[in-house]
């Protein structure tokens, strides 16, 4: 059987592209990687890309700590009191008050602390200062107290008065306690402000986002 002689020149250009293809595979992959790293780190140190990420972070974020994530929650507390009068041997009734109200948590990094930023290969590494809450934020306006245990013989007010007294004191604590939460998306926030740092750089790079804390934890 004949083989028509129009269908062979189109299947030797199809073989020598084959194996140009083979031929220059590795090379050519080798090739695009360094041209990536290169767009990465070319006329780029770890100093300078600190100074010059620094320097973005400041200019969008000029009140010098960066917001990150925040929590809305409605807190609830509870106070009991129960003296005891002559040596411990009589126990007065016992008076249990609970506060509930509506809490704003906001958590940030802080820009005037120490950051690090680190190029390895086609990776940028931010460390950032341990995440830290704000000052919580209580709408007062929904504060509501409650006497869930009561008694004639106790004076409730001043058991309520001591909750009141010791609530600036439980939200703190609470919105430390609540970091944890609010962490990986803090972490995403970092990330989103490193890529966009890297394209006003016209850069690119695997971002990686840890924080100071987080350093202290390894053993």
């Amino acid at each position: 059987m004949r083989i028509n002689p129009k269908i062979l020149w189109p299947l030797g250009i199809l073989a020598i592209l084959f194996i140009a293809i083979y031929a220059v595979g590795p090379s050519f992959k080798k090739s695009v990687e360094t041209a990536l790293v290169d767009k990465i780190v070319t006329g780029f140190s770890d100093e300078t890309a600190q100074t010059r990420f620094m320097s973005y972070a400041t200019m969008v974020t000029p009140l010098k700590r960066v917001e990150l994530a925040k929590i809305n929650q409605v807190e609830i507390f509870e106070r009991s009191s129960q003296p005891q009068l002559f040596w411990k041997r009589l126990n007065l009734p016992e008076v249990v008050v609970r506060v509930t109200v509506p809490v704003e948590y906001r958590y940030y990094v802080d820009l005037n602390q120490e950051w690090k930023i680190e190029l390895n290969e086609q990776t940028l590494t931010v460390t950032a200062p341990a995440l830290f809450a704000g000052t919580p934020s209580p709408d007062i306006s929904k504060l509501n107290f409650e006497v869930r245990k009561g008694s004639i013989f106790r004076n409730e007010a001043k058991v309520e008065a001591a909750l009141q007294s010791e609530l600036t004191g439980l939200l703190e604590k609470r919105a430390k306690d609540s970091t944890v939460l609010v962490r990986e998306t803090a972490r995403q926030q970092i990330s989103s402000l490193a890529e966009q740092w890297l394209k006003s750089e016209t850069k690119q790079a695997q971002i990686n986002v840890r924080f100071a804390d987080e350093l202290d934890s390894v053993p």
